[in-house]
């Protein structure tokens, strides 16, 4: 079983702002729940943001935020639920940066985190992909792009990197950052 990393003060304190909730970070169980502002991708009720009728958290997912870092998916690794970022967005504590081609991170879930894959441009990743092709994006800062890697903003990484589908999903290809338009997909890592 995996453990917590003892720093979490450090990225506590580095990432302080509106959207992070330092409180929630303690040097036991990392909560992105409360560490991640959910998306308000969605228009009301059950879906992006929103964990369904009747409760009262929201759903971490696409669309969500971490500071000025946008959430990639949620799935799991090692069959634990986790977030998928940018790993300089988490300063390396829950990922690997090794520019120019490595940048994510996989933020730890507390069991029972509502989560969801819809993008905020609807689509519902449903597979992962390879590079290559047409691709799309989405960041908190430029919203869904599909004109290549043009005008990427701080706010826009940890965003998904995507290709659309037909009948309405799309496959998550990689995780887009600043530092080298957009990463791989970690080893591990699945959406189911």
């Amino acid at each position: 079983m995996s453990k917590t990393p003892k720093a979490l003060p450090l990225i506590a304190a580095a990432l302080t702002t509106a959207a992070l909730t330092t409180a929630a970070l303690t040097t036991g169980q990392a909560s992105a729940q409360s560490a991640v502002e959910p998306g308000s991708a969605g228009s009301g009720s059950a879906g992006p943001g929103s964990a369904g009728s009747g409760s009262s958290l929201s759903a971490v997912g696409p669309g969500s935020t971490l500071g000025l870092c946008s959430i990639t998916a949620t799935g799991y690794a090692d069959r634990q639920p986790v977030a998928l970022t940018a790993g300089h967005c988490t300063l390396g504590l829950f990922g690997v940066i090794r520019l120019p081609d490595v940048d994510w991170a996989m933020i730890p879930l507390s069991p029972g985190t509502p989560t969801h894959n819809t993008l905020p441009s609807g689509e519902r990743l449903t597979g992962l992909g390879a590079p290559g092709g047409a691709l799309c994006r989405w960041g908190q800062r430029s919203g869904t792009r599909c004109d290549g890697y043009t005008g990427i903003r701080v706010g826009d990484s940890g965003g998904p990197v995507y290709r659309p589908n037909s009948d309405g999903t799309a496959n998550l290809v990689g995780i887009t950052s600043s530092n080298i338009q957009y990463s791989s997909l970690p080893p591990g890592f699945s959406l189911s």
